[in-house]
């Protein structure tokens, strides 16, 4: 329980839905990798690289890796909302100078923006014609399937490298590819846009993300802006790979992956230091971890649960030690304090009794432990946290009925706590191996960029020349 303890994040996003998003960076430079260097060049630098990174993996801790990511998201939403487009100096430089604008990647829009904008610049061209925005609009929309690129030449179906645009709503979804193709589907690496802005650049197999790559969602959607590197297959995360929540206080997910859905082990770390590692199910805490509770959590800061979870919240046997050193043990459901336990306070007061939504409930046995001899036991009646009563205890009557099952709940607090530490070592080892698999995505996206870009160019030779350029020089492939 706690903030954010109890949270259930995002649902799984998969090739075929078109919920509502924009892409964000994959590099700090836009142009993308040098199409003109060599499948054997491309694949040194790749090693190199992942020789390196491999390295800083092994090398670093867990969480400083997982503070890496939080900051790296963070700088990320800062780029491009501080990014104000070109200074009017430059503007006057180009203008001067006589340069062609340059035009965003396709990695850096989608169709709806792009269309948007073609109508914005014809109705400030054409200010004196009495045309409104949906003529404009009408007059781009795409009504058929568009192809640019390689087929095999049997069968004459999309093989190769090449873009396809599929028609725009209300004839079609909009979507566009840019990338390998095989047998009609995108296949290898490529580069998918959904017509809203969602956008996936990485590995297919068969028409379905498979492999590693990167998803970004647009800001329009469920899940405005959010970003997922890691493995995919059959179209759904799967595997080990992070997922960046959007927003200031937007948390990083580093950990396993079932069927779309965070399942296994895994970390999710938010910037006020708040924190939870351990097994998770479909989306929410399920079975033993930790969590501890951030600078922003208010009178818990600092306090750490350790235990079972179900449904997202601390319930079942566990432990919580408190920031100013004090403890308790027993029973938890959904969050809370509930049944049978064990405390001590950081003055040295132990009670062993009841609670009833985080508050003691009847009868309580309490004790000061600091002094140099156990105090006399006392038998504390309490309503809901109030105290209504109080008498000595009494050995033969309230050891059996009081203390033995308090101290039970102890010893069985503190062995499934000490479960699930153990527990999150495994954790932290799947932590390690989503941070591999982002990794592994950003080198599978920057490859996708490689044939993104050398599609552009096969289209822009194909159209060279109304088309007779193929003709008179035939591409090699």
């Amino acid at each position: 329980g706690g903030a954010k303890g109890g949270a259930v994040f995002g649902p799984a996003r998969g090739m075929g839905k078109k919920d509502d998003l924009e892409f964000a960076d994959l590099e700090n430079e836009d142009d993308g990798p040098d199409t003109n260097l060599t499948a054997e060049d491309r694949e040194d630098e790749k090693k190199e690289r992942l020789q390196q990174e491999q390295k800083n993996i092994k090398e670093t801790d867990v969480f400083t890796l997982a503070m890496q990511e939080l900051q790296e998201k963070q700088q990320r939403e800062m780029d491009d909302l501080d990014y104000q487009g070109p200074t009017l100096s430059k503007m006057i430089i180009d203008f001067v100078l006589m340069r062609k604008k340059k035009a965003k990647p396709v990695w850096r829009t989608n169709r709806r923006t792009e269309m948007e904008n073609w109508v914005r610049q014809m109705r400030h061209i054409f200010t004196l014609l009495p045309f409104g925005e949906n003529w404009w609009y009408r007059r781009k929309t795409n009504k058929r399937v568009q192809y640019w690129g390689a087929r095999d030449q049997l069968v004459k179906m999309r093989d190769g490298m090449g873009i396809c645009f599929w028609p725009d709503p209300p004839y079609g979804g909009g979507e566009s590819y840019f990338g390998m193709w095989r047998e009609d589907q995108p296949n290898m690496h490529g580069l998918f846009r959904w017509f809203d802005g969602d956008m996936y650049m990485g590995e297919w197999v068969e028409g379905k993300m498979q492999g590693y790559g990167i998803y970004n969602y647009s800001n329009r959607g469920k899940h405005p802006n959010d970003r997922y590197e890691g493995g995919y297959f059959q179209g759904q995360r799967q595997g080990s790979g992070i997922y960046f929540y959007a927003g200031p206080n937007g948390g990083v997910y580093m950990g396993e992956w079932l069927r779309g859905k965070m399942h296994g082990h895994g970390l999710m770390v938010y910037p006020d230091g708040e924190y939870y590692m351990g097994n998770w199910k479909s989306d929410v805490k399920e079975g033993k971890g930790i969590y501890i509770w951030g600078r922003g959590a208010g009178e818990v800061a600092g306090d750490k649960y350790e235990g079972n979870f179900r449904d997202g919240f601390a319930h079942g046997a566990g432990r919580t030690v408190f920031s100013d050193g004090g403890w308790h043990k027993g029973r938890y459901v959904r969050g809370k304090m509930q049944g049978n336990g064990m405390m001590q306070t950081a003055e040295g007061w132990e009670y062993i009794g009841f609670w009833r939504d985080d508050e003691l409930h009847g009868e309580a046995v309490c004790y000061y432990v600091y002094g140099a001899t156990e105090s006399q036991k006392t038998v504390q009646t309490y309503d809901n946290g109030e105290l209504v009563g109080e008498r000595l205890f009494e050995s033969e009557r309230d050891w059996a009925n009081l203390e033995a099952v308090g101290r039970a709940e102890r010893v069985s607090a503190d062995r499934e706590a000490d479960q699930a530490v153990a527990e999150v070592r495994k954790s932290a080892v799947y932590t390690k191996r989503a941070k591999q698999s982002s990794v592994l995505a950003r080198e599978a996206a920057e490859e996708a960029r490689f044939f993104v870009k050398a599609s552009i160019e096969r289209k822009q030779y194909l159209l060279a020349w109304c088309g007779l350029k193929t003709i008179i020089f035939p591409p090699d492939i």
